[in-house]
């Protein structure tokens, strides 16, 4: 005598009707339909355990986002430290002109100093100082500075206007 099973996927219910009337969604494990408020049937959560609170789901997900930031700022921070201060001086401010001879901007010399313990690159921000409007100015990106070393760098820049004039600079790690 041969005996043989069935073997069926769900575990059978006792005489409940395993399709949600009304409204439904597929079920989050197995995409079954289950009413619109439940995550998963009673096939993948047999037990009638409560679903995850959207807050819950949510405060979990602003916690890693938070951890992340804070990490990163941590990394950046030990990344940046010992680049600068800079020392920063303009030494020279010439009219710049094209290949025709024409004035197209100011050839601006700067000279700036790494004064910290790491090499970096600084940004430095130009002004005139007999502008009243303070958005008057240009900002250069300095090469590679090694510590205690000072670079001296030309750029030309037609932000200035055309004609030599008193300028400052403040130099920046980036």
């Amino acid at each position: 005598m041969t005996l043989t099973s069935q073997v069926d996927d769900a575990p059978t219910t006792s005489g409940s009707d395993p399709t949600p009337s009304g409204p439904t969604h597929p079920c989050v494990r197995c995409g079954r339909p289950v009413p619109i408020g439940t995550a998963m049937c009673e096939y993948c959560n047999p037990l009638g355990l409560a679903d995850p609170a959207p807050t819950q789901a949510h405060g979990t997900i602003f916690l890693a986002i938070g951890v992340g930031v804070v990490a990163l700022a941590l990394v950046g921070r030990l990344l940046l430290s010992g680049i600068g201060p800079f020392q920063a001086s303009v030494t020279s401010v010439v009219v710049a002109t094209d290949a025709a001879g024409a004035p197209n901007g100011l050839s601006v010399t700067l000279q700036v100093t790494n004064q910290g313990s790491r090499s970096g690159a600084s940004t430095c921000q130009v002004r005139d100082t007999a502008a009243v409007n303070s958005d008057h100015s240009a900002i250069f990106v300095s090469p590679e500075i090694t510590p205690g070393q000072t670079v001296t760098f030309t750029r030309t820049t037609s932000l200035l206007g055309l004609k030599p004039t008193t300028l400052t600079v403040d130099c920046t790690q980036p």
